[in-house]
């Protein structure tokens, strides 16, 4: 097809399921772990976060590059991105 890489990229997800709202830690490299919260619903979402201790101020809507940004990387910038073993 033509195709070029123009990234690799390793990341860990650990899947939970809350009253049919999805959790799910993300592990990347050169960040803390981060938890999703995915519902069908904005509403699933504050009531799931708000069952686990969550506070509404804490949750996000960004992409896995603001996240990398919001601690200083530029991930559009990182060719290989590795897990350090």
């Amino acid at each position: 097809m033509g195709f070029e890489a123009k990234a690799y990229q390793e990341n860990h997800r650990t899947s939970y399921l809350l009253d049919n709202v999805r959790l799910e830690i993300d592990s990347w490299p050169l960040i803390p772990p981060y938890l999703e919260i995915e519902g069908d619903s904005v509403d699933e979402v504050r009531k799931t976060a708000d069952l686990l201790g969550i506070a509404p101020n804490s949750l996000t809507s960004v992409n896995t590059t603001e996240v990398y940004t919001r601690y200083g990387h530029d991930l559009t910038a990182i060719k290989e991105l590795h897990f350090t073993n």
